[in-house]
């Protein structure tokens, strides 16, 4: 019952068609606790969550940088602070193409995911667990990735201009060029693949 009421108000809307917000917010945080409490929903409430971030959090330019909304970043933050043990497949959640500008995500648990193409401008990914993430054409410009780990994620393509990756782990990543680096912000704190170099700034 606590699962099917908080479907039903996940996609609540007022006599106009607008979200309701503390409706919403009030339908994630109980399937974050019914994912704490019941192993055997964990995986199916974070497919629900990320299907609705997909759907929900598109790209449009003219809203290139606005503030996420208040059920996105809701979502986010609970799919970082999950008990990420229970995910059940190996290419874990999937968040590719969604647009995450300015979301706030410090020391979240985004390993395993897939974000390949999302546009994570600006982010706050300060410590954030990314180990073995699919960023391979990400938008990462301005984001912040101090502190964070990002052993064995895939980075292909990816946009780095401007981020910050000081005391970043990018031991292991694949497919970083040096030229990625190069449009960075790091320091000797970050711990560089070899046969690249820190950025010059």
């Amino acid at each position: 019952d606590r699962f099917t009421k908080a479907i039903t108000q996940l996609g609540a809307t007022d006599s106009q068609g607008r979200k309701q917000i503390e409706t919403r917010l009030g339908a994630i945080y109980s399937l974050e606790r019914i994912a704490k409490d019941s192993p055997d929903d964990h995986w199916p409430i974070m497919e629900i969550l990320t299907a609705y971030v997909r759907h929900n959090a598109t790209w449009r330019v003219p809203e290139q940088y606005a503030q996420p909304e208040e059920d996105i970043q809701a979502i986010m933050t609970v799919i970082g602070r999950r008990i990420f043990e229970r995910d059940q497949y190996v290419h874990g959640f999937n968040l590719s193409d969604v647009a995450l500008v300015n979301i706030s995500l410090p020391k979240a648990h985004l390993e395993g995911g897939n974000l390949q193409r999302a546009h994570l401008e600006r982010a706050i990914l300060f410590g954030a667990y990314l180990e073995r993430t699919v960023l391979a054409y990400a938008h990462l410009e301005r984001a912040v990735l101090r502190e964070a780990y990002l052993q064995g994620a895939s980075l292909f393509s990816a946009h780095l201009e401007g981020s910050d990756l000081r005391g970043a782990h990018l031991e292991d990543t694949q497919n970083v060029t040096q030229t990625q680096i190069d449009s960075a912000l790091g320091d000797y704190t970050t711990k560089l693949p070899s046969g690249l170099t820190y950025p010059d700034h």
